[in-house]
Protein backbone atom coordinates (compact mmCIF):
# COMPACT_ATOMS: atom_id res chain seq x y z
CA UNK A 1 0.00 0.00 0.00
CA UNK A 2 1.11 3.71 -0.72
CA UNK A 3 2.44 5.84 2.13
CA UNK A 4 -0.80 8.14 0.97
CA UNK A 5 -3.24 5.32 0.74
CA UNK A 6 -2.52 4.23 4.32
CA UNK A 7 -2.40 7.68 5.63
CA UNK A 8 -5.82 8.51 3.96
CA UNK A 9 -7.08 5.24 5.69
CA UNK A 10 -5.56 6.15 8.72
CA UNK A 11 -6.65 9.28 8.75
CA UNK A 12 -10.41 7.81 8.11
CA UNK A 13 -10.41 5.75 10.80
CA UNK A 14 -9.33 8.00 13.56
CA UNK A 15 -12.44 11.08 12.11
CA UNK A 16 -14.87 7.45 12.55
CA UNK A 17 -13.71 6.76 16.07
CA UNK A 18 -14.36 10.68 17.14
CA UNK A 19 -17.71 11.16 14.94
CA UNK A 20 -18.38 7.87 17.18
CA UNK A 21 -17.26 9.23 20.25
CA UNK A 22 -19.01 12.91 19.46
CA UNK A 23 -22.44 11.42 19.03
CA UNK A 24 -22.24 9.28 22.24
CA UNK A 25 -21.71 11.80 24.04
CA UNK A 26 -23.99 14.07 22.45
CA UNK A 27 -26.62 11.06 22.54
CA UNK A 28 -25.91 11.13 26.24
CA UNK A 29 -27.05 14.41 27.58
CA UNK A 30 -31.03 14.40 28.03
CA UNK A 31 -33.00 17.01 27.06
CA UNK A 32 -34.92 19.50 29.61
CA UNK A 33 -38.12 17.94 29.43
CA UNK A 34 -36.65 14.75 30.09
CA UNK A 35 -34.73 16.06 33.33
CA UNK A 36 -37.73 17.76 34.45
CA UNK A 37 -39.54 14.71 33.88
CA UNK A 38 -37.05 12.90 36.40
CA UNK A 39 -36.99 15.52 38.61
CA UNK A 40 -40.90 15.43 38.85
CA UNK A 41 -40.69 11.83 39.90
CA UNK A 42 -38.06 12.08 42.36
CA UNK A 43 -38.18 15.60 44.04
CA UNK A 44 -39.99 15.62 47.44
CA UNK A 45 -41.65 18.00 50.10
CA UNK A 46 -40.47 17.93 53.64
CA UNK A 47 -42.74 19.87 55.96
CA UNK A 48 -43.59 19.13 59.72
CA UNK A 49 -46.63 17.23 60.41
CA UNK A 50 -49.62 20.25 61.27
CA UNK A 51 -52.16 19.44 64.09
CA UNK A 52 -56.16 19.44 63.25
CA UNK A 53 -57.47 22.82 63.08
CA UNK A 54 -53.93 24.35 63.60
CA UNK A 55 -53.99 26.07 59.75
CA UNK A 56 -57.56 27.08 58.83
CA UNK A 57 -57.80 27.61 55.12
CA UNK A 58 -54.21 28.46 54.93
CA UNK A 59 -55.33 31.97 57.31
CA UNK A 60 -52.48 31.06 59.76
CA UNK A 61 -49.71 29.35 57.85
CA UNK A 62 -46.97 30.64 60.76
CA UNK A 63 -44.61 28.26 61.96
CA UNK A 64 -45.45 25.88 58.85
CA UNK A 65 -42.00 25.97 56.69
CA UNK A 66 -41.11 23.17 54.03
CA UNK A 67 -38.09 22.62 52.12
CA UNK A 68 -37.67 19.75 48.98
CA UNK A 69 -35.65 17.12 48.60
CA UNK A 70 -34.26 14.15 46.76
CA UNK A 71 -35.10 10.16 46.79
CA UNK A 72 -31.89 9.14 46.45
CA UNK A 73 -31.66 5.50 47.54
CA UNK A 74 -33.96 2.27 48.59
CA UNK A 75 -33.38 -0.47 50.69
CA UNK A 76 -36.05 -3.23 50.56
CA UNK A 77 -39.41 -0.84 51.30
CA UNK A 78 -37.08 1.71 53.14
CA UNK A 79 -36.31 4.90 50.83
CA UNK A 80 -33.21 7.12 51.51
CA UNK A 81 -33.58 11.20 51.23
CA UNK A 82 -31.03 13.57 50.66
CA UNK A 83 -31.60 17.21 52.02
CA UNK A 84 -30.28 20.43 53.33
CA UNK A 85 -29.58 20.01 56.66
CA UNK A 86 -31.65 23.36 57.72
CA UNK A 87 -34.34 22.07 56.36
CA UNK A 88 -34.97 19.38 59.52
CA UNK A 89 -33.07 20.75 61.97
CA UNK A 90 -35.98 22.05 63.72
CA UNK A 91 -36.79 21.19 67.32
CA UNK A 92 -39.43 18.96 68.75
CA UNK A 93 -40.98 18.09 65.27
CA UNK A 94 -42.94 15.97 63.11
CA UNK A 95 -41.30 15.80 59.82
CA UNK A 96 -42.57 14.04 56.93
CA UNK A 97 -42.01 13.54 53.59
CA UNK A 98 -44.46 14.05 50.67
CA UNK A 99 -43.63 12.15 47.33
CA UNK A 100 -44.61 12.99 43.75
CA UNK A 101 -48.14 10.40 44.31
CA UNK A 102 -49.88 12.64 46.75
CA UNK A 103 -48.86 10.29 49.46
CA UNK A 104 -47.11 11.51 52.99
CA UNK A 105 -44.74 9.42 55.06
CA UNK A 106 -43.63 10.65 58.68
CA UNK A 107 -39.62 10.40 58.71
CA UNK A 108 -39.70 8.00 61.65
CA UNK A 109 -38.99 4.73 62.73
CA UNK A 110 -42.55 2.75 63.02
CA UNK A 111 -41.54 0.57 65.74
CA UNK A 112 -39.65 2.39 67.99
CA UNK A 113 -41.12 5.92 66.95
CA UNK A 114 -37.65 8.04 66.71
CA UNK A 115 -36.74 10.44 64.17
CA UNK A 116 -34.95 8.92 60.91
CA UNK A 117 -32.66 11.52 60.46
CA UNK A 118 -29.04 11.78 60.21
CA UNK A 119 -27.35 14.96 60.37
CA UNK A 120 -23.96 15.13 58.19
CA UNK A 121 -23.62 18.73 59.98
CA UNK A 122 -24.72 20.19 63.15
CA UNK A 123 -26.38 23.62 63.19
CA UNK A 124 -27.94 26.24 66.41
CA UNK A 125 -29.57 28.96 65.16
CA UNK A 126 -27.87 32.26 64.86
CA UNK A 127 -24.44 30.63 63.97
CA UNK A 128 -22.96 28.90 61.62
CA UNK A 129 -23.22 25.73 60.26
CA UNK A 130 -20.58 23.22 61.00
CA UNK A 131 -19.72 20.75 58.41
CA UNK A 132 -21.86 19.72 55.69
CA UNK A 133 -25.38 21.53 55.52
CA UNK A 134 -26.74 18.19 54.23
CA UNK A 135 -28.71 15.38 55.91
CA UNK A 136 -30.31 12.19 55.10
CA UNK A 137 -33.74 10.67 55.87
CA UNK A 138 -35.43 7.50 55.58
CA UNK A 139 -39.59 6.56 55.08
CA UNK A 140 -41.00 3.54 54.28
CA UNK A 141 -43.27 3.00 51.96
CA UNK A 142 -44.97 -0.97 50.23
CA UNK A 143 -45.06 1.53 47.18
CA UNK A 144 -42.48 1.71 44.06
CA UNK A 145 -40.92 4.76 43.85
CA UNK A 146 -38.20 5.94 40.94
CA UNK A 147 -34.86 6.89 42.36
CA UNK A 148 -32.64 9.77 41.20
CA UNK A 149 -29.53 8.98 40.41
CA UNK A 150 -26.07 10.14 41.80
CA UNK A 151 -23.03 10.76 40.54
CA UNK A 152 -20.10 12.79 41.97
CA UNK A 153 -19.56 16.37 40.72
CA UNK A 154 -15.69 16.60 40.60
CA UNK A 155 -16.29 16.66 36.53
CA UNK A 156 -18.28 19.92 36.14
CA UNK A 157 -17.07 22.96 35.43
CA UNK A 158 -18.03 27.16 34.91
CA UNK A 159 -20.68 27.36 32.21
CA UNK A 160 -21.96 24.00 32.46
CA UNK A 161 -25.59 23.53 32.43
CA UNK A 162 -27.51 22.84 35.81
CA UNK A 163 -30.97 22.44 36.98
CA UNK A 164 -32.39 22.92 39.80
CA UNK A 165 -35.66 21.39 41.19
CA UNK A 166 -37.94 22.22 44.22
CA UNK A 167 -41.13 23.00 45.80
CA UNK A 168 -40.91 26.96 46.64
CA UNK A 169 -42.95 28.70 49.03
CA UNK A 170 -45.38 31.13 48.16
CA UNK A 171 -45.44 34.92 49.33
CA UNK A 172 -49.01 34.48 50.75
CA UNK A 173 -48.46 30.62 52.48
CA UNK A 174 -51.46 29.68 50.33
CA UNK A 175 -52.42 26.01 50.31
CA UNK A 176 -51.87 25.58 46.64
CA UNK A 177 -48.36 25.07 45.49
CA UNK A 178 -46.34 23.91 42.02
CA UNK A 179 -42.89 22.42 41.67
CA UNK A 180 -40.51 24.05 39.48
CA UNK A 181 -37.78 23.35 37.25
CA UNK A 182 -35.41 26.54 36.86
CA UNK A 183 -32.41 26.08 34.48
CA UNK A 184 -29.21 28.08 34.77
CA UNK A 185 -25.48 28.04 34.14
CA UNK A 186 -22.44 27.07 36.60
CA UNK A 187 -20.46 30.06 37.73
CA UNK A 188 -17.92 28.92 40.06
CA UNK A 189 -16.67 25.98 41.84
CA UNK A 190 -14.79 26.40 45.00
CA UNK A 191 -11.84 24.98 45.45
CA UNK A 192 -12.25 23.94 49.02
CA UNK A 193 -15.84 23.71 50.38
CA UNK A 194 -17.11 26.71 52.82
CA UNK A 195 -16.70 25.46 56.38
CA UNK A 196 -20.33 26.52 57.38
CA UNK A 197 -22.32 23.99 55.25
CA UNK A 198 -19.66 22.88 52.80
CA UNK A 199 -20.86 25.24 50.16
CA UNK A 200 -19.29 25.07 46.71
CA UNK A 201 -21.33 25.40 43.78
CA UNK A 202 -21.98 28.89 42.55
CA UNK A 203 -24.98 28.73 39.82
CA UNK A 204 -27.20 31.33 37.85
CA UNK A 205 -30.52 29.24 38.28
CA UNK A 206 -33.21 31.53 40.07
CA UNK A 207 -34.42 29.54 43.17
CA UNK A 208 -36.86 30.70 46.17
CA UNK A 209 -37.74 29.69 49.74
CA UNK A 210 -38.79 25.89 49.70
CA UNK A 211 -36.27 24.88 47.15
CA UNK A 212 -33.68 24.18 49.78
CA UNK A 213 -32.61 21.02 50.03
CA UNK A 214 -33.78 20.17 46.41
CA UNK A 215 -31.61 18.22 43.72
CA UNK A 216 -29.36 20.29 41.26
CA UNK A 217 -28.94 17.84 37.57
CA UNK A 218 -26.58 18.11 35.08
CA UNK A 219 -27.20 17.94 31.58
CA UNK A 220 -27.35 13.75 31.74
CA UNK A 221 -29.87 13.83 34.70
CA UNK A 222 -27.28 13.00 37.66
CA UNK A 223 -27.77 14.85 40.61
CA UNK A 224 -24.66 16.68 40.98
CA UNK A 225 -25.68 19.05 43.85
CA UNK A 226 -28.22 19.58 46.49
CA UNK A 227 -29.23 23.14 46.55
CA UNK A 228 -29.21 25.26 49.77
CA UNK A 229 -29.81 29.00 49.38
CA UNK A 230 -30.70 31.75 46.75
CA UNK A 231 -28.96 34.94 45.50
CA UNK A 232 -27.13 36.58 48.40
CA UNK A 233 -28.43 39.39 50.73
CA UNK A 234 -25.19 40.57 51.39
CA UNK A 235 -26.02 43.48 53.55
CA UNK A 236 -28.28 40.97 56.18
CA UNK A 237 -24.85 38.42 55.84
CA UNK A 238 -26.52 35.84 53.55
CA UNK A 239 -23.96 34.46 51.19
CA UNK A 240 -21.97 31.81 50.42
CA UNK A 241 -18.74 31.73 49.72
CA UNK A 242 -17.85 35.41 48.21
CA UNK A 243 -19.57 37.76 48.51
CA UNK A 244 -20.07 39.59 45.63
CA UNK A 245 -20.42 36.43 43.37
CA UNK A 246 -23.25 35.34 45.76
CA UNK A 247 -25.07 38.24 45.14
CA UNK A 248 -26.00 36.93 41.33
CA UNK A 249 -26.19 32.95 41.93
CA UNK A 250 -27.90 30.64 44.19
CA UNK A 251 -25.72 28.05 46.21
CA UNK A 252 -25.64 24.39 46.88
CA UNK A 253 -22.92 21.49 48.22
CA UNK A 254 -21.27 19.34 45.89
CA UNK A 255 -22.09 15.67 45.14
CA UNK A 256 -18.34 14.66 45.44
CA UNK A 257 -18.82 16.14 49.40
CA UNK A 258 -21.46 14.27 50.30
CA UNK A 259 -19.57 11.04 48.47
CA UNK A 260 -16.81 10.89 50.59
CA UNK A 261 -18.94 11.20 53.67
CA UNK A 262 -19.04 7.59 55.84
CA UNK A 263 -22.76 7.89 55.23
CA UNK A 264 -22.15 7.48 51.98
CA UNK A 265 -20.01 4.64 51.68
CA UNK A 266 -22.54 3.07 54.33
CA UNK A 267 -24.88 3.07 51.58
CA UNK A 268 -23.29 1.77 49.03
CA UNK A 269 -22.34 -0.59 51.13
CA UNK A 270 -26.11 -1.91 51.61
CA UNK A 271 -26.02 -1.29 47.81
CA UNK A 272 -28.84 1.24 48.64
CA UNK A 273 -27.10 4.70 46.75
CA UNK A 274 -28.54 4.50 43.14
CA UNK A 275 -25.57 5.21 40.89
CA UNK A 276 -26.27 4.11 37.80
CA UNK A 277 -27.80 5.97 34.53
CA UNK A 278 -30.92 7.60 34.74
CA UNK A 279 -33.61 4.63 33.76
CA UNK A 280 -35.90 5.30 30.51
CA UNK A 281 -38.86 4.28 32.61
CA UNK A 282 -38.06 6.84 35.04
CA UNK A 283 -38.25 9.58 32.25
CA UNK A 284 -40.88 7.88 30.81
CA UNK A 285 -43.53 7.94 34.26
CA UNK A 286 -42.66 11.43 34.89
CA UNK A 287 -43.83 12.85 31.47
CA UNK A 288 -47.04 10.51 31.77
CA UNK A 289 -47.55 11.48 35.46
CA UNK A 290 -45.86 15.39 35.40
CA UNK A 291 -49.57 17.26 35.98
CA UNK A 292 -49.97 15.51 38.55
CA UNK A 293 -46.65 15.11 40.26
CA UNK A 294 -46.05 19.00 39.78
CA UNK A 295 -49.22 20.31 41.89
CA UNK A 296 -50.33 20.11 45.32
CA UNK A 297 -53.87 21.80 46.08
CA UNK A 298 -53.29 21.98 49.49
CA UNK A 299 -50.28 21.40 51.39
CA UNK A 300 -51.80 22.47 54.82
CA UNK A 301 -54.55 19.07 53.98
CA UNK A 302 -51.79 17.00 52.96
CA UNK A 303 -49.88 17.79 56.11
CA UNK A 304 -52.02 17.42 59.04
CA UNK A 305 -51.79 14.39 61.03
CA UNK A 306 -53.87 12.99 64.23
CA UNK A 307 -51.42 13.61 66.73
CA UNK A 308 -53.23 11.12 69.38
CA UNK A 309 -53.68 8.31 66.61
CA UNK A 310 -50.02 8.04 65.44
CA UNK A 311 -48.41 8.32 68.83
CA UNK A 312 -45.86 10.99 67.72
CA UNK A 313 -46.12 12.56 70.80
CA UNK A 314 -44.79 9.90 73.25
CA UNK A 315 -40.82 10.11 71.99
CA UNK A 316 -38.81 13.35 71.81
CA UNK A 317 -38.27 14.19 67.96
CA UNK A 318 -35.13 16.17 69.03
CA UNK A 319 -33.59 12.77 70.12
CA UNK A 320 -30.20 12.28 68.23
CA UNK A 321 -30.58 8.31 66.37
CA UNK A 322 -28.32 7.20 63.55
CA UNK A 323 -30.61 5.46 60.27
CA UNK A 324 -27.15 3.85 59.34
CA UNK A 325 -24.94 3.19 61.42
CA UNK A 326 -26.18 2.63 65.17
CA UNK A 327 -27.38 4.48 68.00
CA UNK A 328 -23.78 4.72 69.22
CA UNK A 329 -23.21 7.06 66.26
CA UNK A 330 -24.07 10.65 66.87
CA UNK A 331 -23.19 13.39 64.66
CA UNK A 332 -25.15 16.92 65.82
Amino acid sequence: MKLSAYLSTCLLGITSTLAVVLSSSIASALTPEEIDAVASQTTVVIGNGLAKGQIESGEDARGFNTGSGVIIGREDNIYYVLTALHVVNGKNQDYRIRTWDGEVYPARDRHTKKPNILKLGSFKIGQPIKGLDLAIIKFQSNKEYHIASVKSSEYLKPEDALFASGWPEPEDDSAYRVRVFKDGLLSLIASEPSLDGGYSLLYTNETSTGMSGGPVFDQDGWVVGIHAQGRANVSAGKYCIDPQVSINNSCGIQTIHFLTTVEAEELRNRTSLNQEPVDPSTIADGIENKERADVIENIYEDFTVDFVESGIRSYPSGTCWSLLLGDNFCNQ
